[in-house]
């Protein structure tokens, strides 16, 4: 899943039996230095399947 603020992108969820993929437009996005809190929606055929909100918290992996 690609996120570019106010523009539509590609999504794709692959398992061992289908392909299922679509359209994702974001229509928020912020970073702060922990978070990124993303907002966005899917379409499959110009059909809204789901509209979600996304928090991704940010760590330092250890060396």
């Amino acid at each position: 899943m690609s996120f570019c603020l106010n523009k539509r992108g590609i999504f794709e969820i692959k398992d061992n039996q289908t392909v299922f993929n679509g359209e994702v437009e974001t229509l928020n996005m912020i970073r702060n230095s922990d978070l990124i809190y993303i907002h966005y929606r899917l379409f499959v055929n110009d059909d809204l399947i789901t509209e979600q909100k996304l928090e991704l918290i940010i760590q330092e992996a250890e060396a």
